[in-house]
């Protein structure tokens, strides 16, 4: 057996060829196996995401699966990568064809510290997707689908450039018009926006009504550019999605506001389900004042309650935390 033992490196390796190609399969095994473990989890998580589980132990969720993603991606996938290079160069040594025998013992010896150490954060990340499943468990309300829907939907500031049909946008507003109203006036209106170019330009002539208009603590909730250049590429409004919904209702309805916000809601929760994902924005009503109003056709005796923003989000919000004591049941 050819050992590597010449004395010009301090990582000597007193084993033989055959035996280090061994070892190169055995750690290919160990990640097939720590491959497959990783999917198990994956699966298993979102199995138990479909319960109802609070919201710190969603965001725990969030935490883990990130850590997942990590450590089954570009991580593992490098040091796979790498051990098949190893038992490639160990093949040349063993055929006589390489015999830079020191650069390969570094090699060996830095290898083999790297998987020992992904080991050890993989050990510790089973640790926690072990303690996250038995948190889950503690005490799990099963979730059909349109609770799960319910809990998944979040508001989303960031869209993939990708358009939206007009079928998917209908069947949103129909979801939309199944929402309860006041003595069944169904008071809304849907003014729709699906040209980007076009979108830019309300986002634009709202920005200038707000800043005209609105108070230091209401502009402060915005992320407004410095610049007059940036201004002219930046949606500060629509965030660059590719759909928007302006909701209109009479102005004379007094209970109008309320029946949009139901509305509002059903159309949230119906484009969630198919894959898309929205953002109410108040700051539209804006638009009333603004220059572009007018290509909107509205007619006089109707205002803008809101407007939504539809499309492929681009981003995955964390859960923020729900305010507690604010439940009473009166006996």
């Amino acid at each position: 057996m050819k050992l590597l033992t010449l004395p010009v490196s301090e990582h000597l390796l007193d084993i033989g060829v055959e035996e280090l190609h061994k070892q190169s399969v055995d750690w290919l095994s160990k990640i097939n196996f720590w491959l497959d473990e990783m999917d198990f989890f994956y699966r298993l998580i979102a199995d138990k995401k479909k319960n109802i589980v609070p919201i710190v132990v969603q965001n725990t969720i969030w935490h883990v699966e990130k850590k997942l993603m990590k450590l089954s991606g570009t991580e593992i996938r490098e040091i796979q990568n790498t051990v098949t290079k190893h038992e490639q160069e160990l093949n040349l040594i063993m055929m006589n064809k390489m015999n830079e025998e020191e650069i390969f013992r570094e090699f060996h010896f830095e290898l083999n510290l790297k998987i020992k150490t992904f080991e050890k954060q993989y050990i510790h990340l089973k640790k926690e997707v072990f303690e996250l499943i038995e948190q889950i468990s503690k005490g799990e309300v099963h979730l059909n689908d349109v609770t799960k829907n319910i809990f998944e939907r979040r508001s989303v500031r960031k869209y993939q450039n990708k358009s939206v049909t007009k079928p998917i946008i209908k069947k949103i507003l129909e979801c939309g018009t199944m929402a309860p109203s006041a003595t069944n006036k169904q008071p809304w209106k849907f003014y729709i926006l699906t040209q980007s170019d076009v979108i830019h330009e309300f986002s634009k002539e709202i920005v200038k009504v707000a800043m005209r208009e609105s108070s230091a603590s209401v502009l402060g909730l915005f992320d407004f550019p410095n610049s007059e250049e940036q201004m002219k590429v930046s949606d500060m409004v629509f965030y660059h999605a590719p759909v928007v919904v302006f909701i209109t209702s009479p102005i004379k309805d007094e209970w109008a506001d309320l029946d949009i916000g139901m509305c509002a809601q059903n159309m949230m929760l119906a484009a969630h389900s198919f894959g898309l994902e929205s953002c109410p924005i108040g700051f539209a009503k804006y638009v009333e004042k603004s220059t572009a109003y007018d290509k909107l056709k509205i007619p006089a005796n109707e205002k803008v309650n809101l407007a939504i923003i539809f499309g492929y989000g681009d981003e995955t919000p964390l859960l923020h935390e729900r305010k507690k004591g604010n439940v009473f049941f009166i006996d």
